[in-house]
């Protein structure tokens, strides 16, 4: 009788550890190392992703400062003012007038000074070490 009374459980225990045939355990183990690769390959990416924007973070403020150089110029020019310094009465006019420009060379100068952070991120959520 301990054997009829065992037997649900017995079934139970079979059931819960069926033994997976190799050739399912290493299909799941090839499974496996394709998607870390995927993933290996997703982050690489990334961090060129995170290089290029990078380099042109860097490149930005150089090319948005003569913006802004041209628009000073333009604006003294079209009042027929020439070269402004600093402390004329004209200068806070010109400011005004070129705000657009100068925003942009401000905005580009926060793109360089927090790219290097991202690209160390991009690198670190990778797992590459230097």
């Amino acid at each position: 009788m301990s054997d009829q009374a065992n037997a649900p459980d017995q079934l139970q225990f079979l059931h819960t550890t069926a033994v997976v045939p190799t050739h399912r355990r290493k299909k799941n183990m090839a499974n496996k190392r394709i998607i870390e690769s995927t993933a290996a390959m997703t982050a690489l990416a990334q961090i060129g992703l995170k290089a290029v924007e990078h380099h042109e973070a860097e490149s930005a403020p150089r090319a948005r400062l003569e913006d802004l150089r041209t628009a000073y110029r333009d604006h003294s020019h079209e009042r027929g003012l020439g070269f402004i310094e600093k402390q004329s009465p004209a200068w806070p006019e010109m400011e005004a007038a070129c705000v657009t420009e100068y925003c942009d060379l401000v905005a580009a100068k926060a793109v360089v000074y927090n790219s290097p952070r991202r690209f160390a991120t991009a690198i670190r959520r990778a797992g590459v070490s230097a």
